[in-house]
């Protein structure tokens, strides 16, 4: 076997765990509630794809993105209406918590299909099956 086609088998199982590493952040992050530490570490394994799978997502990923801001600036008027600072506090961090969860939720499960159609998953078991991803 020539050193070239070695070298790429290892920098390809190398690329294999650092993604097996970042949806095993994403996943720990998602079951701690740490919503923003989620979020930080989906926008990771988006920014860690390879380029062909950012081309596929890449229109996906705007698409979140405008409705990510549509559904903070319809927050934003929600809380306006809302006259106890305290309850006002709590319901902004509440529900803006509820919209990057989703956010990142939606943009995690669309990078890991890509993921797994290219073949690039070390195996299933690094993804979580079935239950719920909320």
């Amino acid at each position: 076997m020539s050193e070239s086609i070695v070298e790429y088998r290892r920098d390809l199982v190398t690329y294999q765990s650092a993604l097996a590493r970042i949806i095993m952040q994403c996943n720990d992050a998602r079951l701690a509630g740490d919503i923003a530490a989620f979020v930080e570490a989906v926008e990771a394994l988006y920014d860690t794809a390879l380029p062909f799978v950012e081309k596929r997502l890449g229109e996906e990923k705007k698409r979140l993105e405008a409705s990510l801001q549509e559904a903070l600036q319809n927050l934003n008027g929600y809380i306006s209406r809302i006259e106890d600072p305290i309850v006002k506090a709590q319901e902004y961090i509440t529900r803006r918590n509820e919209i990057y969860k989703r956010y990142a939720r939606t943009l995690f499960q669309k990078i890991v299909k890509e993921l797994d159609r290219a073949g690039l998953l070390l195996a299933k078991r690094i993804i979580p099956t079935g239950g719920d991803w909320g």
